[in-house]
């Protein structure tokens, strides 16, 4: 979620007691620490979001697991261009990215304005690389990732799937249609992927394409197998939305301690009460939005992450603002 090192003065962002059951591993170098809050978490989304069968909640499980990772990597790859050793610890709804001693951090953020910024920011941005790898490859696959196109145009993001209406306006505009069926051999204007995925759906062979055959042929844009399609569902969905979560400007996101970054660069006066005031505007926003939107998660973890930056604040003051 956040680098642990840009949160000096919010207590959230304790690295969590080591426990029997962590899991360990290492990737590119970086020790990488799963306390077993991290699994549970994971498991209660995957129930709250999916059909609530084993293996898509497992399949949920892994995606997160995988997109979190990347997500922190992010972090500590940041850490390394600055000559900063750093250990990754997921936990909860996300993790940390730990400088490994007190003294790696020995004139971090001196040598360069903007290094708390960038280490903050690269978490976020690692998270949507991987979404746009992941999207790049089913394109070239002729395959859709079914996340994006529910909320742009399918030709913004070049995403193959089509709708009925766009097979039926084909064969009309070629007088393909016969006795209520798109009829195979008659309709040519379409291109191999969607000639291909049109045929897919003459499930009795007659030739003809009537209105429930035609109904499926989004089918025909999916990766086969439910496994699959879940899993890049989920990655897809996570890698973008948590990232763009994780970009409010809401402590102790990586948003809020980007704001404060960028208010204390500006150069304006009292920077980091005026960062945690965004914080607890924003958080009420989205808490409401949320509950709106019937995401009571998101509603709770948003008002409760609000709550937090009003505490920080108020200790903040009552220290007499005594940093920036």
């Amino acid at each position: 979620m956040i680098p642990a090192c840009e949160g000096k003065s919010d207590v959230l962002l304790g690295e969590p007691t080591r426990t029997p059951y962590d899991l360990h591993f290492r990737l590119l170098g970086f020790a990488i620490r799963i306390h077993p809050a991290f699994w549970i978490v994971a498991l209660l989304m995957g129930f709250y979001g999916g059909d609530n069968e084993p293996l898509t909640v497992l399949t949920f499980v892994l995606a997160m697991l995988i997109s979190i990772v990347v997500h922190e990597l992010g972090h500590a790859l940041m850490f390394r261009r600055y000559r900063i050793q750093s250990h990754v610890v997921l936990y909860h709804f996300g993790g940390l990215a730990i400088p490994d001693s007190m003294d790696s951090m020995a004139g971090y953020g001196r040598s360069s304005r903007y290094q708390q910024l960038m280490v903050s920011v690269a978490g976020p941005l690692a998270q949507l690389l991987l979404a746009l790898l992941v999207i790049l490859a089913l394109r070239l696959g002729g395959y859709t990732d079914d996340v994006v196109s529910r909320y742009l145009p399918s030709h913004y993001t070049a995403d193959p799937i089509k709708a009925p209406d766009f097979f039926l306006q084909q064969a009309r505009v070629e007088d393909a249609v016969r006795s209520g069926k798109i009829v195979l051999e008659r309709i040519q204007g379409l291109s191999a992927r969607d000639q291909q995925a049109l045929a897919g759906c003459d499930h009795d062979g007659d030739g003809g394409i009537d209105g429930t055959e035609l109904s499926q042929v989004y089918m025909a844009y999916l990766l086969p197998g439910k496994a699959a399609r879940n899993f890049i569902l989920f990655l897809v969905y996570i890698s973008i939305f948590w990232a763009l979560l994780n970009l409010m400007p809401v402590y102790p996101l990586d948003g809020g301690q980007i704001a404060r970054e960028l208010f204390q660069l500006s150069g304006t006066s009292a920077a980091i009460e005026k960062s945690l005031m965004v914080s607890i505007g924003t958080g009420v926003i989205i808490g409401l939005l949320g509950f709106r939107s019937g995401n009571a998660m998101i509603a709770f973890m948003f008002l409760i992450l609000a709550w937090s930056s009003f505490q920080t604040l108020q200790q903040y003051r009552g220290m007499g603002g005594g940093y920036r």
